[in-house]
């Protein structure tokens, strides 16, 4: 399955608060990274990797390239709460459950066509609509190419 003594083992083990309940979160309780993902390293072992795609390698014998929360909570390590992804199946995981709301999505359908009519009179660029309408560069330019 993989390589890390057993001593190892035991000291990740050790950091990971367990419940018997059949879906609740398996908490990290040792370092936290800014983002609320666990860290777990040892020098005597040269490991330094996030505690929940140690906790999923330890369970299933490998390591995805992307590892997703179906719980959304960064210091979880329960394997079954982890599912193997990529970038774009973990943010439309964010988008449907709401955590993140791309930038053009914040604008109404009439803010939308308010900004590409005030577009077309002329008079203003790209950036100064930005301004304006207190969205991105970015935005503004998903505005244009959806209308």
């Amino acid at each position: 399955m993989n390589s890390w003594p057993t001593w190892l083992v035991e000291r990740f083990r050790s950091r990971v608060a367990t419940t018997t309940a059949p879906d609740d979160c398996w908490l990290w309780t040792g370092n936290q990274d800014r983002n609320g993902y666990g860290r777990f390293r040892s020098r005597k072992a040269s490991v330094d990797i996030k505690a929940h795609r140690a906790a999923y390698w330890l369970a299933n014998g490998e390591l995805p390239g992307l590892l997703r929360h179906t719980c959304d909570n960064p210091p979880c390590v329960r394997p079954d709460h982890l599912l193997p992804g990529d970038h774009k199946s973990n943010a439309a995981d964010a988008i449907e459950r709401g955590l993140y709301v791309p930038r053009a999505r914040r604008l109404t359908d009439e803010q939308e066509a308010a900004i590409r009519a005030q577009y077309a009179r002329g008079g203003c660029t790209y950036r100064s609509l930005a301004r304006e309408h207190s969205v991105s560069f970015g935005c503004i330019q998903g505005v244009m190419g959806r209308g």
